[in-house]
């Protein structure tokens, strides 16, 4: 990895830091001249926030600058990141076990050590759904990235189902498996040049082997010796409440266990419908909107931009009768993916949420079905005034942050900087036209040298002063309603759930 001082950047955050280990394209053997710095991992909320009335923000995300090289940490709360462990989510299993620590405790030690038991022959799943959905993107794009993560996580699921564990080093996949195509270490080569090249690929022969690598994942998969449900919950349970309260008993606050009721020749019992799907299942089988977002939807990417996307899904109506309801939102399965449950979908959106707004905006849409349309149908149903005080609240929010960076770091992350422009003026556009439009059109070329740290911050300032007012101001003639129209949401999420009954 390139050389920065990663420990001072977990000592820098807000809530302590229980590991923090290199993700991504490091992680998985394949790094570019170019590449940032992916590190993911887990912090520990203060008790009080989780014991109050207010919803916690249980993940934290952070991209800034040092020393030239780009970096990005994301962080879930003990608690959220233990669960998604045990909803077969592949991802989170990499980072926990990713050999490139970057800052590690006991309590990390401790879930290294429990995470084997909640391995299962589902996270098959999790492979095949990543893999389909890099694989679409190398189809649109020819580029060499996605192919390499298709390959990868093929070859990854197929070594867990193998009993080989978590390993996410396609190098050492390649190595290992002998299925792996010969041309594996000549592509990880072109790829140590440049971040976004195009692959130079015969796509016949791609094509079979990708297909021969799902057959040969399925065919693991059944042969698989992983249990069918993971374990360790009692462990991870206690751990949870031991790290958070450290002089908590062995067992504390543990649910009572009760016998299994006797299943029957259908493999349901009288608690509900077996549980048949993870989430991955859900974003892959039940997505009825996905868009792409950040700075490719903004209008502002560069050619070192990732690819942020973000999507709602359905979960099917019976999945609610049961005891245990389905996720609001689910992370992957590829990377810097995001999938809301269109029911907090609306809520949030109702709520005049900036980034699901937006997300209802994006002019890059991937996936649109019937339900979907009917979704962007309802763009106008959502907007109303409260943008203003969501949209400029936000903003200020983030602007004492870059005030933070500025006394502590003399200058601010001019990235998150550049957005703050960014939002201040899609609101007040937003505000008088009462339309709402993300891509910054000709104002890309002032906003990127914002991001270059070629505009001084006094300047910067300024210009969020000055646009934070011009929203102020359009807000007394705005043609946008008071309030959305919920009702129109609730007629529209009512039919959806009748649809998805069956």
């Amino acid at each position: 990895m390139p050389e920065a001082d990663l420990g001072a950047v977990v000592a820098e955050q807000a809530h302590p830091v229980l590991f923090a280990t290199a993700s991504g394209a490091h992680l998985y053997g394949f790094p570019s001249r170019d590449s940032d710095v992916d590190m993911r991992g887990v912090h520990l909320l203060p008790a009080a926030q989780l014991l109050g009335l207010r919803e916690p923000e249980e993940t934290c995300s952070r991209m800034w600058e040092r020393d030239g090289v780009e970096m990005d940490l994301v962080t879930h709360d003990l608690r959220k990141f233990v669960r998604l462990m045990l909803r077969r989510n592949g991802y989170v299993l990499e980072q926990l076990l990713s050999p490139l620590v970057v800052h590690s405790t006991e309590a990390h030690a401790a879930l290294v050590s429990l995470a084997p038991q909640v391995l299962t022959h589902h996270h098959a799943h999790h492979y095949r759904g990543f893999a389909r959905t890099q694989w679409r993107l190398f189809e649109r794009t020819g580029e060499l990235k996605p192919l390499l993560y298709t390959l990868r996580v093929l070859l990854t699921g197929i070594h867990l189902m193998r009993g080989g564990g978590i390993e996410a080093h396609l190098p050492t996949l390649a190595a290992e498996l002998p299925e792996a195509p010969a041309y594996v270490p000549d592509l990880v080569a072109a790829k140590s040049e440049r971040e976004h090249g195009p692959a130079e690929v015969d796509p016949d022969t791609v094509r079979a082997d990708v297909e021969r690598l799902h057959a040969v994942l399925d065919a693991a998969q059944e042969r698989s010796s992983l249990p069918d449900t993971p374990g360790g919950h009692d462990a991870l349970h206690d751990l949870v409440v031991r790290v958070r309260t450290p002089a908590a008993p062995p067992g504390a606050g543990r649910r009572v266990r009760v016998a299994a009721p006797a299943k029957d020749a259908h493999g349901t019992d009288d608690t509900g419908p077996a549980r048949q799907h993870d989430d991955t299942d859900l974003v892959g089988k039940h997505t009825v909107y996905s868009c792409v977002m950040g700075s490719r939807a903004f209008g502002l990417a560069t050619e070192s931009s990732d690819t942020d996307r973000r999507g709602v899904f359905v979960a099917p109506t019976p999945l609610y009768w049961r005891f245990e309801k389905p996720p609001t939102h689910v992370e992957g399965p590829a990377e810097e993916q995001f999938s809301w449950e269109i029911e907090r979908f609306c809520e949030l959106a109702l709520r005049a949420n900036p980034n699901i707004l937006e997300c209802l905006h994006s002019p890059l849409v991937e996936h649109l079905d019937e339900t979907g349309q009917e979704l962007l149908d309802l763009r106008g149903a959502f907007l109303s005034r409260q943008a203003h005080d969501t949209f400029v609240r936000y903003a200020r929010g983030q602007y004492k942050k870059l005030e933070a960076d500025v006394r502590v770091h003399g200058a601010p992350r001019w990235k998150h900087a550049m957005h703050l422009l960014r939002l201040l003026t899609t609101c007040g556009d937003l505000l008088r036209t009462g339309r709402l439009v993300i891509d910054v059109g000709d104002r890309r070329e002032e906003l990127l040298a914002v991001k270059r740290g070629e505009v001084a911050w006094p300047e910067v300032e300024s210009r969020m002063r000055r646009l934070a007012e011009e929203a102020d101001r359009a807000l007394e003639g705005s043609p946008l309603p008071d309030g959305p129209d919920a009702r129109r949401v609730e007629d529209f999420l009512r039919r959806v759930r009748l649809r998805s009954v069956q």
